[in-house]
């Protein structure tokens, strides 16, 4: 969402992080983009749809690991799209923070 990555690029300036947000969205690697849908309500509560009006490139995160060298955390918050994410990682990070769903606990125990 271009509206969450510019507050998350200004937190990041401000606390003189050296945080990399990217204006991507990290997928299983089945499609080039992802389509996302503005929740009317919170903006927590956005999600990937067909029917969204925010199309983003998509890229793995093994293709973010390759790119950006190894990282110890991997944080997904991704409402229900977990394991499209998850489908995308073949390293092993240190930490993994992730909501735990009976669809993702197979991979949480990989």
């Amino acid at each position: 969402m271009p509206d969450t990555h510019a507050i998350l690029s200004k937190n990041i300036r401000l606390n003189r992080s050296d945080v990399k947000a990217l204006r991507e969205a990290t997928y299983d690697g089945s499609s080039p983009t992802v389509r996302l849908l503005r929740f009317s309500y919170h903006s927590g509560g956005d999600f990937t749809s067909p029917e969204g009006t925010i199309e983003t490139p998509t890229c793995t995160l093994d293709d973010v690991w390759r790119e950006h060298d190894p990282f110890d955390l991997i944080k997904v918050d991704v409402k229900g799209a977990e394991v499209k994410v998850l489908e995308g990682l073949s390293q092993i990070s240190k930490y993994l923070v992730i909501e735990v769903r009976p669809r993702t606990w197979p991979y949480i125990k990989r």
